[in-house]
């Protein structure tokens, strides 16, 4: 496997009310410390009040967990916007900054193999275009 002290394909990662999953998937992205991260949160639905406190952990998570030198954006919702808004509104804001970038769930746990692969894809493929 590949050593890096800091990946540079930029990593999005989507959340909502899991703070439990999301905590696996970002100690795993931790692993290969990328220099910029994404952050797009969902915000709680008004007929769910267990949502805001879920919410607000998954946001606590991530400052607790992110403890490398990285450039951290976010775009965290005050209300429900709903998982394909989310993914689509927040798929169009990284790509506003990056040519690429490989996003994540918090659902989604990856093999490190993961990332490097993706990282080998998008440099392959970018190169082929240019």
């Amino acid at each position: 496997m590949k050593e890096t002290t800091s990946f540079s394909i930029p990593i999005g990662v989507f959340a909502f009310n899991r703070p439990d999953l999301l905590e696996k998937v970002l100690l795993r992205i931790s692993e290969i410390r990328p220099k910029k991260l994404y952050l797009m949160f969902d915000g709680p639905r008004k007929d769910n009040p267990s949502d805001l406190n879920s919410v607000e952990k998954c946001k606590e998570v991530a400052t607790k967990l992110i403890n490398w030198q990285c450039i951290v954006k976010r775009r965290f919702h005050d209300d429900n916007v709903g998982v394909y808004k989310n993914i689509a509104l927040g798929a169009k804001w990284v790509f506003s900054m990056e040519e690429m970038a490989i996003f994540l769930e918090d659902d989604n746990y990856p093999d490190l193999s993961f990332f490097y692969y993706c990282e080998q894809m998008l440099t392959r493929d970018r190169k082929s275009v240019v």
